[in-house]
């Protein structure tokens, strides 16, 4: 496989570790991971997901999630489909997101909960 792209990376990675953990993360005491073939199929639905919500190629999509194992799900996802990523650090002021957010011309958000 060549790899040329950020998608390229990921598809290496969930085919190499299809059946083997490719993320692994702790979940409060509980230790937890996901297949690459898991965590190819979940990308490839939350991709379907925002397709269907208007996000096509070329289009902004802000990422405002501190450092977890989604925040990789949702970069595959968005890559995958052709749209940018906009990571954005959550601990920035709302007037610090909201001018990002407006300058990227970001055509949604995707945030996460708390850690």
């Amino acid at each position: 496989m060549e790899i040329k792209t950020i998608v390229d990376i990921y598809d290496f990675y969930a085919e190499s570790f299809k059946n083997r953990a490719t993320f692994q993360y702790c979940d409060g005491k509980i230790w937890r991971y996901w297949t690459g073939e898991t965590f190819k199929l979940t990308a490839q639905k939350f991709a379907a997901f925002l397709k269907a919500t208007g996000v096509e190629k070329g289009d902004k999509v802000l990422l405002i999630s501190h450092d977890r194992p989604e925040w990789h799900l949702c970069d595959y996802a968005v890559l995958s489909i052709g749209a940018i990523v906009v990571p954005v650090y959550p601990t920035l002021s709302t007037k610090d997101t909201a001018y990002i957010a407006s300058h990227a011309e970001a055509k949604c958000a995707v945030v996460s909960s708390p850690l």
